[in-house]
């Protein structure tokens, strides 16, 4: 079966981290099964994709990938009362000492990715009328982490997240 380009996105995310230096953790994602024939998906209601950890800084990172230049917000969750308690969760816990949350998007066609501080997103998320983030928001809005392409997969630079 082929994996799609989001979890794509997550391994090469993973593979990226140095795990002598940086705990990590992924968080396991709904499973498929099937209830009278019907398939159906069991979704896991957690807070993030990835906990990273050093020295003394806890990271909770959600990563988003996609094509275009912008990212609807339904990428995040379906609802708009899903995505409003998913955000205030993320930034529930990021008010805490020594803690730091992350959306992290990628934009695929242009070979860029972003890291937003959940403040940041859930201010923009609030501000804004629209029903997505364009790049150059996510410009505005975040810091781009440093991507290298291993011949057809990727690597990124984590450290910047603990800066």
């Amino acid at each position: 079966m082929a994996i799609n380009a989001g979890k794509k996105f997550e391994n090469d995310f993973k593979n990226s981290v140095n795990t002598d230096e940086i705990f990590l953790h992924r968080f396991k994602d709904g499973t498929t099964g099937t209830v009278n024939g019907q398939m159906i998906r069991f979704k896991n209601k957690n807070l993030c994709d990835f906990l990273l950890f050093k020295n003394g800084l806890l990271v909770l990172a959600e990563l988003k990938s996609f094509l275009g230049k912008s990212m609807p917000f339904t990428n995040i969750k379906n609802t708009i009362d899903e995505q409003q308690t998913f955000l205030y969760n993320l930034r529930l816990e990021a008010k805490k000492n020594n803690v730091k949350a992350y959306l992290i998007l990628n934009f695929r066609d242009l070979s860029e990715t972003y890291a937003i501080d959940i403040h940041n997103f859930d201010e923009f998320y609030k501000m804004t009328n629209k029903k997505s983030i364009s790049i150059d928001e996510a410009r505005q809005l975040g810091k781009q982490l440093s991507q290298q392409k291993k011949r057809t997969r990727y690597r990124y630079e984590i450290s910047d997240l603990f800066n």
